[in-house]
C-alpha cells in the first residue's frame, strides 16, 4: 500500500476512533444523569407514600372503635382540605351531597 493511501487510513481511524469516544462519552454522561433522576423520583415518592401510610395511621389511631372506612375517608379529608394540599386522598372520589 502506498504511504498516502495509509496516511489516509490512519487518518481516517483516528477521526472514526475520536467520534465513537465522544459519543461514548456523551451516552455515559447521559446515562448516569437519567440514572441519577431515576433515583430522585424514586426517592421522592417513597416519602411521599410513607407520608401518606402515615397519614391514614395517625387518622384510624384518632377514630373510635365503632368508626367506619367512611369516618376514616372523612377525617382524612377534612385533613387536606386543612393543608390546602387540593390532592388529598380520596379526592375524585368523593361522594355527591
Amino acid at each position: 500500500m502506498s504511504t498516502f493511501w495509509s496516511a489516509l487510513l490512519a487518518l481516517f481511524l483516528d477521526a472514526f476512533g475520536k467520534a465513537a469516544t465522544d459519543w461514548l462519552t456523551a451516552w455515559q454522561t447521559q446515562q448516569k444523569a437519567d440514572e441519577a433522576i431515576t433515583n430522585a423520583a424514586v426517592s421522592s415518592a417513597a416519602t411521599e407514600t410513607q407520608q401518606v401510610i402515615t397519614g391514614v395511621a395517625d387518622a384510624r389511631s384518632q377514630l373510635t372503635p365503632a368508626g367506619s372506612a367512611g369516618d376514616l375517608a372523612a377525617e382524612l379529608r377534612s385533613r387536606a382540605a386543612a393543608q390546602g394540599s387540593g390532592n388529598g386522598a380520596g379526592e375524585g372520589s368523593k361522594p355527591a351531597s
